[in-house]
């Protein structure tokens, strides 16, 4: 019950122990409000810290615990500009010895890489006891070529570590799909002194991310911005086996990465759940993955042999997220009827799917609208925009009356859909009427995105029902 208390209490950096006993150690009589604090002298500060710190070590943990949310989050967009909540967290390291042993593993489970990096890798190198917390990672803006120098103190770990990226646990060297980069982890430092500016930050940054992920073991949740491959065979197997979570992202406004780009990581993460991908163009040669359950494209441009492809990597995969990017991210997309034949590769485990296809120059193809799914098997939830259900030709404003209930498996139990038009009307004041019978799980079907009037219309049909 002391938790938001507690959180403002730490906020006043120099003036929390004072703060923080009046609420734990005051009388009954003068507790404080939740708003305000009582004058609390120097003295009885003084008093107070002993009693505090001669707390149990995991209450101490608990208390820390609750100054400051340490983690970012996902972020649906290219780049983020915000950074762990660690600065009244850091304010309590400072206070005394003790605590700071409390706080010091706090301040490394969540990091980012996007301001002063070298400060970061020089401490993950000389700090072994501190990289074991780490259990959370943004890594972005990988141009080093101006900040490593102050790197060349560590010179010499840097290039074990790099030997342990070029060479196998037996002293072998590795057969790396880029000859620069196997060249470059003879001596990392060497790069720096290339004439090709561009190709410099490129080499350096992925130097700089392989070797900064080899020292994060027992990390759970990544999120990185990549504009280049990483080598498929770097880390050894199970390398990464607490990780559960990879949020991938391109590095430009323009275009896309190809999926396989994560291979690195796949291949030696081998309890991997979520893949959640920004701004993704294409797939390639994606590893097999059978811990992969929840995959997440957004603005992104997939084609045909590419969505069997993400199915037949993936054979658990269970929720499944697609919305288009239109042709800024990639010139050939997928129509609407072959992502029908996509989702029925995985028709035994899919239970969550979400298409939008808004921006998408195939959205509403004479001869591509999506397909029935009553083959899906275990399909629970879904989501779909109206534009994808249908052809281009506005003027077709009627149909059977069957579209929608021709498209829905039995097993489905929610059915959202948006950007919705007239032609949208007819099909589903039908669907409201048979669903009872022919879609006995069915306890909810929204509309959302078009005529307000219209929304509310078929909305209200089926809360009647």
């Amino acid at each position: 019950m002391y938790e938001s208390q507690l959180r403002n209490l730490f906020s006043i950096r120099f003036k929390f122990w004072s703060k923080l006993q009046a609420r734990i150690f005051a009388r009954p009589s003068v507790q404080a409000s939740p708003t305000k604090f009582p004058r609390v002298n120097a003295f009885r500060c003084t008093e107070a810290m002993p009693t505090l710190l001669s707390l149990p070590s995991e209450i101490l943990s608990l208390i820390c615990n609750q100054v400051a949310r340490l983690d970012i989050g996902y972020v649906d967009a290219l780049y983020f500009n915000r950074a762990p909540a660690s600065g009244d967290l850091a304010a309590v390291s400072r206070t005394c010895r003790l605590l700071h042993q409390v706080v010091e593993p706090m301040l490394y489970r969540c990091i980012t890489t996007h301001k002063k990096f070298f400060c970061l890798f020089r401490t993950l190198v000389t700090r072994e006891d501190l990289t074991s917390h780490v259990k959370r990672a943004y890594m972005d803006g990988w141009n080093y070529q101006k900040t490593i120098e102050p790197l060349y103190e560590e010179r010499e770990v840097v290039k074990q570590l790099a030997r342990q990226l070029s060479h196998d646990k037996d002293g072998n060297i590795r057969l790396l799909n880029s000859e620069s980069v196997e060249w470059a982890m003879k001596d990392p430092f060497q790069i720096v002194d290339l004439v090709d500016e561009y190709h410099n930050e490129d080499e350096v940054g992925k130097l700089f991310l392989a070797l900064t992920l080899l020292l994060l073991p027992r990390l759970e949740y990544l999120d990185l911005v990549l504009h280049y491959n990483l080598e498929t065979d770097l880390y050894a197997q199970n390398h990464f086996q607490f990780l559960t979570e990879i949020v991938f992202k391109h590095w430009d406004t323009k275009y896309g990465i190809d999926l396989s780009e994560i291979n690195g990581l796949l291949a030696a993460a081998p309890n991997v759940r979520v893949l959640r991908g920004f701004m993704v163009a294409s797939v390639g040669d994606v590893v097999c993955h059978k811990s992969v359950r929840e995959l997440y494209l957004v603005d992104s441009t997939i084609d045909a042999d590419g969505l069997i492809l993400i199915m037949n990597s993936f054979p658990f995969l269970e929720v499944f997220t697609y919305e288009s990017g239109g042709t800024m991210v990639g010139d050939v997309e997928a129509r609407p009827c072959d992502f029908t034949d996509a989702l029925i590769q995985r028709n035994d485990t899919l239970r969550h799917v979400s298409i939008d296809l808004i921006n998408s120059d195939e959205c509403g193809d004479p001869s591509g609208a999506l397909q029935s799914l009553q083959s899906m098997q275990v399909l629970e939830t879904l989501q779909l925009d109206v534009p994808s259900i249908y052809t281009r030709n506005r003027e077709e404003f009627t149909t059977d009356g069957n579209r929608i209930i021709n498209l829905l498996p039995s097993s489905i139990k929610s059915l959202s859909l948006v950007h919705i038009d007239p032609r949208l009307r007819q099909d589903s004041l039908r669907l409201a009427q048979v669903a009872p019978k022919r879609f006995p799980h069915l306890k909810q079907v929204t509309f959302s995105k078009g005529d307000p009037a219209l929304c509310e219309e078929l909305n209200k049909a089926f809360l009647s029902e």
